[in-house]
């Protein structure tokens, strides 16, 4: 009869029976709020991705209607430039989601893998953001709604940062 191992002292701290892992916690609330928006988010992005170049395949005049202002002050070797532009972020919007879809599947099961893609694309949001605001900030000449809204769609991605930078300890 084989017998398992016992564990070699200090290999697990303080691990008693019927005392769980610091990563065997439960799933936070707000890591399951972060899984529905990123599972919704990968699914209409995927959705779109695949939607879109069949809407514009059949329509070879959808993209000159849907940004009429831009296509009227276009010089004719931009407006040919154009649609090549918008498949490319098409494609990016498509790798996004599949991300998404990942991210929410490794945050589902808590990996620490997961939690340094979200990292990452808030961290990189963060940085947008703030780009775009001292942005604001030059262009409005310092309007303080403009700059205002801002600094406050800066708090949610602040705030996710910050909440998966602390808790590292829940992830394994």
């Amino acid at each position: 009869m084989l017998r398992p191992a016992a564990p070699r002292i200090g290999s697990l701290p303080n691990t008693f029976p019927g005392k769980k892992h610091p990563a065997e916690y439960p799933r936070p609330g707000c890591v399951t709020v972060l899984i529905l928006w990123l599972l919704l988010n990968g699914l209409l992005g995927i959705c779109s991705a695949l939607y879109m170049p069949s809407v514009i395949a059949n329509d070879s005049d959808y993209l000159a209607r849907e940004y009429s202002g831009l296509f009227r002050v276009m010089s004719p070797q931009l407006r040919d430039f154009f649609p090549w532009v918008y498949k490319y972020r098409l494609v990016v919007i498509f790798l996004n989601s599949v991300v998404n879809l990942i991210a929410a599947w490794g945050l589902w099961t808590m990996r620490n893998w997961a939690r340094i893609i979200i990292l990452a694309t808030q961290g990189y949001v963060l940085a947008l953001g703030l780009f775009f605001l001292f942005l604001l900030i030059a262009a409005s000449g310092g309007n303080l709604l403009v700059c205002g809204l801002s600094v406050v769609s800066l708090i949610l991605p602040g705030w996710i940062f910050l909440w998966f930078f602390l808790n590292r300890r829940k992830f394994h």
